[in-house]
């Protein structure tokens, strides 16, 4: 309300409660105009009890879109009404898309609140409105500003776990088994990630065609030591590109199998065993001996079936995600005799039991999948 109108209010407020007025005002049509202006003090001070929070500004670039306005710093609201309307529609109108009552303030007076818009939004011009209420009920005059929302990137989030950063020198370092995460946008899970290591200071897109189709938003790969840059998008949206990253792969970690099984464990009759390999989907075992048999496994242990008195070498190496296989490890000899797997009984009973049987104990023999006793 202006000067003008609020001083003019005053002088009509002063006239009403005149005793003179109150008399003459029964005898004419004056008295409805002071019921009005009643009703407009009411009115005037039930507004002015909550102040309305800052125009919301809305940022659109990334998602979950958000909307943010401050609160007034000398006057605290007890909760928030926001309202997210489409305009320029060619019916013409709004069309109400969020409506979300009694938001709770999570900041202090004077601080900046944040709404996340969950749901997906049609590209196209929006007004938002934001109202306060206080804790006496009084609602505020809405703050209301406009925007327009177009098609987003996805953005890149972490690379193992760690978050990327705006500053080169400040990149995060992960170790050759590599994570890479990124936001979902709404309605898409089909994705191309764009992966390249520096050579010669520029940066060439790694071999692997896997990432150019994923689904979801993480996709785990093993990189050798080197600088990376990352990028990704909706598969089916060309042009429209996160922002770049960048990332270091450091570290010794390797994609050979190492043995953990020895060449007199196996002479013994133990299971051929390996340490496993981070991201690895499976391993082939190649064991030679009269005949070269090679086996898939998916874990990192080969039982076969007995093999023959005789002498052997085997192998193993592992595959990554995609089914492409990484070097061989070294090999491993071992010798089978008619013993191999044959149990040892280490305590034998014998003679009369008494209070109970003696436990019948023998040394264990990897390679079986049973035993009987017998």
């Amino acid at each position: 309300m202006n000067r003008t109108n609020s001083t003019l209010l005053s002088q009509l407020r002063r006239l009403c409660e005149s005793r003179k007025t109150r008399r003459s005002a029964r005898r004419s049509g004056f008295a409805a105009v002071c019921r009005m202006i009643g009703q407009t003090e009411t009115l005037e001070q039930r507004q002015l009890l909550v102040t309305s929070p800052g125009l919301p500004t809305v940022i659109a670039a990334e998602w979950p879109l958000k909307v943010e306005w401050v609160q007034s710093p000398q006057d605290s609201a007890r909760s928030f009404d926001i309202t997210i309307n489409r305009t320029g529609l060619v019916a013409g109108g709004q069309q109400m898309v969020v409506f979300e009552s009694s938001i709770a303030p999570t900041i202090a007076a004077g601080g900046t609140e944040v709404y996340s818009v969950s749901q997906p939004l049609a590209a196209g011009t929006y007004s938002v409105s934001v109202v306060a209420r206080g804790f006496d009920d009084s609602v505020s005059v809405a703050s209301t500003s406009t925007f327009s929302y177009g098609q987003v990137a996805p953005q890149m989030l972490t690379v193992s776990g760690k978050p990327f950063s705006t500053i080169v020198e400040n990149r995060p370092q992960a170790g050759r088994s590599v994570s890479l995460a990124w936001g979902i946008l709404p309605g898409v899970q089909d994705y191309y990630l764009w992966i390249g290591k520096k050579t010669s200071g520029t940066f060439v897109q790694i071999a692997s065609t896997t990432p150019r189709a994923l689904k979801g938003g993480v996709y785990d790969v093993w990189l050798s030591p080197g600088e990376y840059q990352a990028k990704v998008r909706d598969l089916n949206n060309a042009t429209l590109w996160s922002p770049i990253v960048d990332f270091e792969v450091i570290g010794t970690q390797s994609t050979i199998p190492s043995w953990t099984s020895t060449s007199q464990e196996l002479a013994q009759g133990d299971a051929l065993s390996w340490a496993r390999v981070p991201l690895a989907s499976k391993y082939q075992v190649e064991l030679v001996g009269a005949a070269t048999v090679i086996t898939t496994v998916a874990t990192p242990e080969y039982r076969g079936a007995f093999l023959q008195p005789g002498t052997y070498t085997a192998r193993v190496r592992a595959a990554d995600s995609d089914g492409r296989y990484w070097g061989w490890s070294p090999q491993v000899s071992f010798s089978v005799t008619s013993t191999t797997y044959k149990p040892q009984l280490t305590s034998n009973p014998s003679g009369v039991q008494v209070n109970g049987v003696t436990p019948v104990i023998w040394n264990g023999c990897g390679w079986q999948a049973a035993m009987r006793l017998g």
